[in-house]
């Protein structure tokens, strides 16, 4: 009798990524696409090792070149700091502007 040889399914197909995630497929796809979810392709199909998977779980997402446009745009900059909102006590801000 031949034995069959076992396999090690350390390679994840992206449905099953997308399950594993529980995001939307087209989000999978252009993570995968783009390069920031490391993947490789094996003819037409896409496929993820597990330990990479898990690797840029813990890693998190790095931080997109808009989201420090949109915090220099809201004035926060670097400080972390949420933006802040005017009241009536600031001395450039007449009584009875804001209420």
């Amino acid at each position: 009798m031949v034995k069959e040889p076992e396999f090690r399914h350390d390679l994840l197909t992206p449905t099953e990524v997308i399950a594993y995630l529980r995001v939307d497929v087209r989000t999978v796809y252009r993570l995968m696409r783009t390069g920031d979810l490391p993947a490789v392709r094996v003819g037409r199909q896409w496929r993820v090792r597990q330990a990479d998977l898990d690797s840029w779980l813990r890693r998190g997402t790095p931080e997109r070149p808009w989201d420090r446009r949109l915090s220099a745009a809201r004035g926060d900059g670097d400080r972390g700091q949420p933006h802040r909102v005017p009241s009536s006590d600031d001395e450039d801000v007449p009584h009875g502007e804001w209420t």
